[in-house]
């Protein structure tokens, strides 16, 4: 009998635990490390990232999307232009030649076949 309260604590503590809602490990993230909102580049803006759950890869379509462990890449868009630069590459995005002035860069964590996994935004001043 002296065992019982260890297990009525255990099945509390496991009531506790399976309460907290949690979310699945596998899902792709996206972090922009550096520069902090609002920061001030001269030169050059350096966007310091990482993924979880995803590595950078330079390969596209319907196989690479099938791969395990799950590879994608970045779409990186600069002030609202009509375009966006494809970036293959877990090295920091450099930006240079922007005018002076505020920026906004927004990254989009994409699938081999473009889905859209996770997206952050990148503000700096430009000097």
């Amino acid at each position: 009998m002296k065992s019982l309260p260890f297990v009525l604590g255990l099945c509390a503590a496991t009531a506790a635990i399976a309460a907290v809602p949690v979310q699945p490990a596998s899902t792709p993230r996206l972090v922009i490390d550096s520069p902090a909102r609002g920061a001030t580049a001269e030169g050059a803006a350096i966007i310091q990232f990482h993924t979880e759950n995803l590595a950078i890869n330079k390969e596209f379509g319907d196989a690479a999307a099938a791969r395990q462990p799950a590879i994608g890449h970045l779409h990186v868009q600069i002030d609202d232009l009509p375009m966006l630069l494809i970036y293959t590459s877990s090295d920091p995005i450099i930006l240079a030649g922007l005018k002076p002035g505020p920026h906004t860069v927004k990254i989009d964590l994409a699938n081999p076949n473009h889905k859209v996994l996770d997206s952050q935004v990148v503000q700096f001043d430009m000097r």
